[in-house]
């Protein structure tokens, strides 16, 4: 399975929430985990790999070489970092995602979503399985999500006190449900500063994550 988790606007936790995932994924199965957005290794608090999903993207290497490129970050699970540089050639990319299912399940953190029909980000979100937006009940990122013209599976909502908007607000907005909701909560913040998340993540942030797996499972 290929499921990609992305956003309509920047530091939602998008990221972060593709990292738990991948993490209480593998704790049964085989987990590739993709980062399209670079952030990847300082959330599991690793040291970043030389070389990426971009780097092989500029290069003539086949698809069975990316396997070459991951690295491991805990039990059955493996990363592929984001690389360096600008990826100009996406077309590779299309090539490649068959490759990918070789992993029984393969997430991907697309970071924020681009409309454009070439970019990474789009040709990852139609290739994938299962696509999860990741939002707050914030008007600025909900507008965003409309304009890009998204059509994720479902929604995640990240809760914060002190909005006007609410869940039925987003679901209505968007044509969505909201299957999960994780509060925003200091621990997970912590354990991210501390490089600590794929070692100790918070309660909130490990039952979001569970809920997800639990809705997809088989």
């Amino acid at each position: 399975m290929m499921w990609s988790i992305c956003s309509s606007k920047g530091g939602v936790g998008a990221s972060v929430l593709a990292a738990t995932l991948a993490i209480e994924s593998a704790r049964t199965s085989e987990v590739l985990l993709v980062d399209l957005d670079g952030d990847q290794p300082d959330i599991l608090g690793v040291e970043t790999p030389e070389l990426g999903l971009r780097d092989w993207l500029r290069s003539d290497a086949d698809g069975e070489s990316i396997e070459n490129l991951t690295v491991p970050v805990g039990s059955r699970l493996r990363l592929l970092a984001a690389g360096e540089g600008d990826a100009t050639d996406v077309s590779r990319l299309a090539a490649l995602l068959p490759q990918f299912r070789v992993s029984p399940i393969v997430i991907f953190d697309v970071g924020v979503a681009n409309a454009e029909p070439f970019s990474m980000q789009s040709m990852v979100l139609a290739a994938s399985d299962r696509t999860s937006l990741v939002i707050r009940a914030c008007y600025v990122a909900l507008r965003r999500a409309q304009r890009l013209h998204l059509e994720p599976h479902d929604t995640v909502e990240v809760v914060e006190g002190g909005r006007a908007l609410t869940t039925a607000d987003l679901e209505g907005a968007l044509g969505l449900p909201v299957t999960a909701r994780v509060p925003v909560d200091p621990h997970i913040a912590r354990a991210v500063d501390a490089g600590m998340l794929l070692h100790r993540r918070p309660r909130s942030l490990r039952r979001c994550a569970q809920d997800l797996i639990g809705q997809v499972a088989p």
